[in-house]
């Protein structure tokens, strides 16, 4: 029995493996000329099915984004021209400032979206040793006309260095950090810290925190926390799922702790 189950283990075995990520994978086909090489067979041809249509979707995505960022683009520097250089009513004004905040929020998706699909089309990062302290600090000045009265700190040594992507490293933080604000913070930290193997980079905040029931859910694709992540505030429910990858591709490790009324730490 065990000889006769052996090429069906094989099968199983192989077809475990392939997700997603990894649709170019077959399972092998025995050669046995019986029922367990036509479902072999018929595996595979499944599988060559769903990893074209994962194909055309993504490309679909990435060309949509594409074509969508000049006119997105266009939009938003006419509506702040026309703000800056004509005197218009407080009506006009106000639908104006409404054009120009919309068409940078389809602006962020846009872009949120062209990320996602070059992650899942392979696209991996360019490490260069880098100071995650100034990344940090880079975030803050970027982030400091949102940050209102909220106090951004960041700790830890401008001279250790680590192999990392610095613009999406540079990303990573800027997410959480935004995120933190939108939690409604008023203190964000940033801690940078050398452990025995490896450096920890952590974004500590004490907005309303996330229930335990998202937790699981926090880094798929377009979900979202009412109470962190608002449509109200433009959050798209990618910016975690851009994260996570960021930081995969690294080779690292994401975890997040949260406390609802106390706040969250993403490390």
């Amino acid at each position: 029995a065990r000889q006769a189950l052996g090429p069906i283990r094989q099968v199983r075995d192989a077809a475990a493996e392939i997700t997603g990520k990894n649709l170019n994978r077959r399972v092998p086909e025995p050669g046995t000329n019986d029922e367990v090489e036509d479902l072999a067979r018929t595996l595979n041809g499944m599988l060559e099915r769903l990893e074209n249509s994962f194909e055309t979707q993504r490309r679909f995505t990435a060309d949509a984004s594409h074509e969508l960022r000049t006119p997105v683009t266009a939009i938003a520097g006419h509506a702040s021209y026309l703000l800056r250089r004509t005197n218009p009513t407080a009506g006009q004004r106000e639908s104006l400032e409404a054009i120009t905040s919309l068409s940078m929020r389809l602006g962020r998706l846009i872009g949120d979206l062209l990320d996602l699909a070059r992650a899942d089309a392979g696209f991996g990062v360019e490490p260069v040793e880098t100071s995650l302290v100034a990344l940090a600090e880079d975030v803050h000045l970027e982030v400091a006309a949102i940050a209102g009265n909220a106090e951004i700190e960041i700790l830890g040594s401008r001279d250790l260095r680590v192999s990392v992507d610095p613009h999406r490293f540079r990303q990573v933080i800027r997410n959480l950090v935004q995120n933190a604000l939108k939690a409604g913070s008023s203190r964000v930290t940033v801690e940078v810290v050398k452990q025995l193997e490896h450096v920890s980079i952590s974004v500590i905040d004490n907005g309303s925190g996330i229930a335990p029931e998202h937790l699981g859910k926090l880094f798929d694709r377009f979900y979202r926390v009412d109470s962190s992540r608002d449509r109200g505030v433009g959050g798209s429910g990618l910016g975690l799922s851009i994260v996570k990858w960021i930081v995969e591709a690294h080779h690292g490790e994401l975890r997040v702790t949260s406390t609802l009324g106390t706040g969250s730490r993403f490390e």
